[in-house]
């Protein structure tokens, strides 16, 4: 059997992945978090559309629920009811596997009405929490961290708010963008002032730019850098509407997929502006040469070599896994920069990179910050890669075994984290179906 580089050299030409077309993606989880969020604070009437049925969205809808919002889920639309009379104190929440959905919460709970109690999987008490834990008690909250008697949720949080938010908060930013968004959102919904001072550079900007955004749009004064933001809560309002950007977390595999593909993969694109950090593999697909397509109402790529390239991942860490992936296929090495936060999300994904690198037998350097990857040139063996349960890893790796059947995953399951529809809008574009 030849390596791919004596094929190269015979003048094969990689074969092309049997993928073309263009599908409409489920709404954004982020977006749709936000609104969730605030609507436990403030009364309000709205349909986001499109929807999404992913478990980010269904866990903190459940919380939502469980302090007064009526709110109805579907892949078309939320619609979401908080006209009614809230709860003046919090009830009882839980969460299983969204650390997205956690992090609002617990920033939520700095804002509270009364008391929260939360209860949290092993899974999540696993992800970094103390960081936050510690900041709230800065802010005046009182937490008691104790057992419960729930074998599936078994770690319990008690938080009293402080009688008073401070209006000004010196922050480390690099903690969470989630949390800083909470507290932005939270601050918004309830009409209150908020200052950040953020001691370092915020981790995934873009991400709170989105909730500058968000906010903004309900009539909440909002303006933010990457030294500072400022919240002013004054007339809440809501639109009747709300059009929701598409989920990226997809969309940007669609766009990976699309430079294996002769005539293109991508999807349609209903708002043109984009404040998920996923945007950016547009510009690091044309980075790698790739084909960018961003024309009238459709974003994707077609098929052209990919050569590598040297990125600053820091603002953009999910993307890591799906670029690291991408870059095996380039003529030239890549060299993704300021990955090293990814030890902390869903999975340590830099482990389960490295890890799986190592099982295809593929070349690289990794320095603790950077990780060099080198073009792939061999066929890989019979292998079963660890997706270690974490959907961004089960969305690169999927990429290997579309190139090379023989590279199974451990699992698929955990992709309805984010896009429960994924494998059906795969297989919508897969032309020898």
């Amino acid at each position: 059997m030849l390596s791919r580089q004596e094929e190269k050299e015979n003048g094969s030409e990689m074969k092309h992945l049997p993928y073309q077309g263009f599908v409409r993606l489920a709404g954004s989880k982020s977006v749709i978090q936000r609104y969730l969020l605030m609507a436990t604070f403030n009364r309000f009437e709205t349909i986001l559309k499109p929807g999404s049925l992913c478990d980010d969205v269904r866990e903190m809808a459940s919380a939502a629920r469980k302090n007064g919002v009526k709110i109805s889920i579907s892949a078309e639309r939320i619609v979401i009811n908080s006209q009614q009379i809230l709860p003046k104190k919090d009830t009882e929440v839980k969460f299983s596997a969204s650390a997205t959905a956690l992090r609002f919460w617990l920033a939520r709970a700095v804002y509270s009405r009364g008391k929260s109690v939360i209860l949290i999987s092993e899974a999540l008490a696993n992800r970094p929490l103390k960081p936050f834990l510690d900041r709230m008690e800065t802010l005046g909250c009182k937490i008691i961290r104790t057992q419960s008697e729930d074998p599936k949720f078994p770690h319990r949080l008690e938080i009293t708010p402080p009688r008073t938010v401070p209006d000004s908060i010196e922050t480390d930013a690099k903690v969470s963008s989630q949390f800083i968004s909470g507290l932005m959102l939270s601050a918004g919904a309830t009409g209150r002032f908020l200052h950040l001072n953020f001691r370092s550079n915020p981790v995934s900007y873009d991400f709170l730019v989105l909730t500058e955004y968000t906010l903004n749009s309900c009539n909440v004064y909002t303006c933010i850098s990457k030294k500072e933001c400022l919240v002013k809560g004054s007339d809440f309002a809501v639109s009747p509407v709300v059009k929701v950007e598409p989920e990226l977390s997809a969309g940007a595999f669609l766009m990976a997929l699309g430079a294996f593909s002769e005539k293109g993969a991508g999807f349609y694109d209903p708002v043109r502006t984009y404040f998920q950090p996923d945007w950016e593999i547009g510009p690091i697909l044309r980075s790698m040469k790739a084909k960018v397509m961003n024309r009238q109402n459709v974003w994707g790529v077609k098929y052209a070599p990919l050569t590598g390239t040297e990125y600053e991942m820091d603002s953009f860490p999910d993307l890591v896994p799906l670029v690291a992936v991408l870059a095996l296929f380039a003529s030239t090495p890549t060299t993704l920069k300021n990955i090293s936060r990814l030890k902390y999300k869903e999975s340590d994904r830099i482990k389960g990179i490295l890890t799986a690198f190592e099982e295809i037998g593929a070349r690289y350097l990794y320095s603790g910050k950077t990780l060099v990857i080198f073009p792939y040139d061999e066929t890989p063996p019979e292998v079963t890669l660890d997706t270690q349960n974490d959907h961004r890893l089960v969305m690169a790796f999927l990429l290997l075994h579309l190139h090379f059947p023989q590279v199974e995953l451990s699992e698929t399951k955990s992709v309805r984290k984010s896009y429960p529809g994924f494998f059906e809008m795969l297989r919508s574009i897969r032309i020898d179906r």
